[in-house]
């Protein structure tokens, strides 16, 4: 694959490295024929004994897959989240020892306790 603006994103990513000496790092979409691709773009100054940047190491990685799983996973929390703090029926999780890690407010409606009381209490301290 062709992309047309690479060169112009490296001129800018090198110039930047070459004014500050220091290393860059950032995140940068490209689209070509419909589609969108996400990089991550690295730069790192090779400076001689006088402080001067002899050269530049640059590397770019295609992070697109890692990309659309991230922003997956943030539309299934927050379709989870929706549903969690809706329910009708009453929903903690618990720890392996057994205290809760969270709850929606039916689960504490019906313990009769405030949500955030409940948090670190152990299923013992409500269960009979």
């Amino acid at each position: 694959m062709c992309f047309p603006t690479i060169p112009a994103r490296f001129i800018a990513r090198d110039q930047t490295v070459r004014d500050t000496r220091k290393p860059a790092l950032f995140e940068s979409e490209e689209t070509l024929q419909g589609t969108t691709y996400t990089f991550l773009n690295r730069a790192y100054p090779v400076l001689n004994e006088q402080g001067d940047v002899t050269a530049i190491i640059g590397m770019e990685t295609d992070i697109t897959d890692l990309h659309n799983a991230e922003r997956r996973s943030k539309e299934n929390e927050t379709r989870f989240r929706a549903i969690f703090e809706s329910a009708a029926i009453g929903i903690a999780l618990f720890s392996l020892k057994g205290r809760v890690i969270t709850c929606n407010p039916t689960y504490a409606d019906i313990l009769g306790y405030p949500t955030a009381e409940l948090v670190g209490l152990s299923f013992v301290n409500f269960t009979h």
